[in-house]
């Protein structure tokens, strides 16, 4: 009886150490809204649901560049989701089925809980950023307005020189106010341009990508409809402010990276920020 107990004890420890290891993952998931500012009757917000179009990144709760390990949400087996989600995988009942939702082991130092999001809808651009999320929080809202300035975010990794779509697509209507980019990874004699579907570059950020951060360094005016002037570096990074004509198409917007380096080293990976306005004045 006595060697009974001792093998119990022992199994018993031992899971002790094996179930909080693995209950340290956790399955989250909210539902997408968009407001465009009207009200309810009794003064509450009128919110839509999203449930296709969205793209969304985890990031490690605290951090604004490393990203989390994601697993698809709720499945037996442990089957990795890509991280940034695509819209392709949000709108498929397979991984997300129209919700921000994955499985993840939070890095959070303080409690293994938290995760922070940016969430985009991708027809407009229109971003909403979540700190904190966690498996209690089920409802993310994007202020989509009209005729307000809006900081819309989306991320860029080097796959190729040629144009690539950032998912992100700009209506008709949209006026572009800035655009600054933001670097995670970096490579000397590296350049990035920010433009649109069919066009030249809205603009090039001359050796942006040397060093990470929010650019520093040199500009191209590029491209129309968009007339970019130059504008005095404001909190350590450049402002371009575009005037002109609003969009008359929908388009995407669009990054190209070029670099003196070999193909192999071309790992760059940053954001892009944009602030834009969309609607009739």
């Amino acid at each position: 009886m006595k060697r009974f107990w001792t093998v119990f004890l022992t199994l018993a420890l031992m899971l002790a150490f094996v179930v909080p290891a693995q209950a340290e993952f956790q399955d989250m998931w909210a539902k997408v809204y968009k407001w465009n500012g009207n009200y309810n009757a009794d003064g509450s917000a009128q919110l839509t649901a999203v449930t296709s179009g969205i793209q969304f990144k985890v990031l490690r709760s605290g951090n604004d560049s490393l990203m989390e390990t994601l697993y698809v949400y709720g499945k037996d087996a442990y089957t990795s989701l890509t991280n940034p989600v695509t819209s392709t995988y949000f709108d498929s009942a397979t991984y997300c089925d129209g919700l921000v939702k994955f499985r993840v082991d939070p890095t959070d130092a303080t409690n293994d809980r938290y995760v922070d999001l940016i969430v985009v809808d991708t027809s407009g651009g229109y971003t909403q950023i979540v700190q904190n999320f966690d498996k209690y929080t089920h409802a993310i809202v994007i202020d989509e307005r009209p005729n307000v300035v809006h900081h819309g975010q989306t991320w860029f990794s080097y796959t190729t020189t040629d144009q690539t779509s950032t998912g992100v697509t700009l209506l008709s209507g949209t006026l572009l106010h800035r655009v600054i980019t933001s670097v995670t990874t970096n490579l000397d004699e590296t350049f990035i341009g920010i433009g649109t579907t069919g066009s030249t570059q809205i603009v090039k950020f001359g050796d942006s990508l040397a060093s990470t951060g929010f650019v520093q360094t040199s500009y191209e005016s590029e491209g129309s409809p968009w007339k970019l002037t130059w504008s005095t570096h404001s909190g350590g990074y450049f402002i371009y402010n575009a005037y002109g004509s609003r969009l008359t198409n929908d388009t995407a917007l669009t990054f190209s990276i070029s670099s003196g380096g070999t193909p192999a080293a071309k790992a760059q990976t940053g954001s892009i920020h944009y602030w834009f306005s969309y609607g009739p004045r």
